[in-house]
């Protein structure tokens, strides 16, 4: 009886110990795995792609100023830069000088007879202009004192007034020959044919100041003293078509009779 009980007992302690386990092992049964989740990286833009390192930028160069046109029509004392005049000694001794600036004047100093001594402007070509210059007579003999327009390798037409001299209170208009000059001919072709010298009021005789000027265009050639146009006997303008085109010039002149000394003051150059 009490060998049965024991067995009893050790089945019973047996049973239990076997459920304890089993129990243990249900509890124990553990959840699936479960994946760690993916972290996904922060996203990113795509870098730049690399470009060419831009070279300095070049300061803009300047535009060139356009050079200032210097107009071939102008009123001018003879203060200023006259590079642009050059002397011609037509009779005479071409190695002396006859002209000078001095201050606000252009002046003229012929001491010996019988020279004609001029000043070019070789800078612009005319066909048709008009050239007016106010002139002073300081102290003279016998003179001349000249205006000239379309001056070139053919010659020039020349306006001359006489303020002294057995011809003082006259005035002739010329075209200057130089192929009659390389002839040896007289070069002072008369303009005013069958006249030569045209006396008038209009010219201040002696010293003091006489306004002289001359109108080249197309064939004609007119006279203006102080201000007014001079017709001899109401007669049309002077013809001549010789020369067309050149050069503009001043002049003076001796004659048989002592120094000469004039001073031009200023000048126009005008278009007609």
């Amino acid at each position: 009886m009490k060998k049965r009980l024991l067995y009893l007992v050790l089945v019973f302690i047996f049973v239990s110990a076997a459920c304890q386990i089993g129990g243990s092992k249900a509890t124990e049964e553990t959840l699936p795995p479960t994946e760690a989740p993916t972290i996904a990286p922060p996203p990113t833009e795509p870098l730049p792609e690399p470009t060419d390192t831009p070279e300095p930028t070049q300061p803009p160069e300047p535009e060139a100023t356009p050079t200032e046109e210097i107009s071939p029509y102008y009123t001018m004392d003879f203060g200023g830069d006259l590079s642009d005049w050059t002397q011609v000694v037509l009779a005479g001794d071409p190695s002396k000088t006859y002209v000078r600036q001095i201050g606000n004047r252009l002046k003229f100093e012929v001491p010996s007879p019988e020279t004609y001594a001029y000043v070019e402007n070789g800078s612009f070509s005319y066909k048709d202009v008009y050239i007016e210059a106010e002139v002073e007579t300081i102290r003279s003999g016998a003179n001349g004192i000249a205006l000239w327009c379309r001056g070139s390798e053919k010659g020039f037409y020349e306006l001359r007034i006489h303020t002294a001299g057995p011809l003082a209170g006259t005035y002739e208009l010329f075209r200057y020959d130089f192929l009659l000059k390389q002839q040896k001919k007289v070069p002072y072709v008369q303009l005013l044919k069958g006249i030569g010298h045209v006396s008038t009021y209009e010219i201040k005789a002696g010293v003091g100041l006489n306004t002289i000027g001359m109108l080249c265009e197309g064939q004609t050639v007119r006279v203006f003293l102080n201000g007014v146009e001079h017709l001899i006997n109401n007669e049309p303008p002077v013809k001549d078509n010789t020369l067309t085109e050149g050069t503009i010039g001043l002049g003076v002149m001796s004659f048989s009779q002592g120094p000469v000394e004039v001073d031009f003051l200023s000048l126009t150059v005008a278009q007609p």
